[in-house]
């Protein structure tokens, strides 16, 4: 990763899945994006987050990185509040889950 003076924290998580997740979005939406994993894993017993996850951006780019996340965190509350469970929240908003294919 490059020097950390370069980057800006926008958000930590608990979850690979979720930072890599988070990563594509501000990458779609024109956010150089990096991940700084520093959790701590003792195999075979994982004790939990000791440190948690960051994502990070150039410092140029985090209050827009944060506002983006922000809107997304609200769109997919608004959904799961109002019990919406025929679409799914896309980086683009919701929209309608697909069809499953009939044999």
């Amino acid at each position: 990763m490059p020097a950390e003076e370069n980057w800006t924290e926008v958000t930590t998580v608990a979850d690979d899945v979720e930072a890599d997740l988070i990563r594509g979005f501000l990458e779609s939406e024109g956010i150089e994006a990096q991940i700084d994993n520093r959790k701590f894993h003792m195999e075979p017993v994982n004790f939990g987050d000791l440190t948690g996850i960051r994502v990070l951006a150039r410092p140029e780019d985090v209050e827009r990185a944060k506002g983006l996340l922000a809107r997304r965190e609200r769109e997919f509350d608004k959904m799961q509040d109002a019990g919406d469970t025929s679409s799914i929240l896309t980086d683009r908003g919701p929209a309608d889950a697909p069809e499953e294919p009939t044999e």
